[in-house]
C-alpha cells in the first residue's frame, strides 16, 4: 500500500510565503498561535504546508505577519510557476 502524500502546490506555495515572512519578521510563535486561535501544532503543520489553510486563517496568517492577501497570492502565484 503507497502512503506517500501529494501536496498542492499552491498551498504549499502559500505555505511557503507565510513561513518566509515569519522568519523575516522573527515573530514569535505565540503571536501566530494567537492571530489564529490554532495550536503551535496546528500553526507548524500550515507553515510546513502539510495542513491546507482556509481563507478565513489566511486572513488572520496575514495580518499577524503583516501581509496582504494580494500579496501572498501574488508571491505564491511566482513560486508555483
Amino acid at each position: 500500500m503507497n502512503t506517500e502524500i501529494v501536496r498542492d502546490p499552491y498551498n504549499t506555495a502559500v505555505a511557503s510565503v507565510l513561513n518566509d515572512a515569519y522568519k523575516r519578521l522573527n515573530s514569535p510563535m505565540t503571536r501566530l498561535v494567537q492571530a489564529t486561535g490554532k495550536s503551535k501544532n496546528t500553526v507548524l503543520r500550515y507553515l510546513a504546508g502539510e495542513r491546507d489553510i482556509r481563507v478565513a486563517e489566511l486572513k488572520k496568517f496575514a495580518g499577524a505577519l503583516e501581509l496582504s492577501l494580494e500579496d501572498i497570492f501574488a508571491e505564491a502565484d511566482r513560486r508555483v510557476d
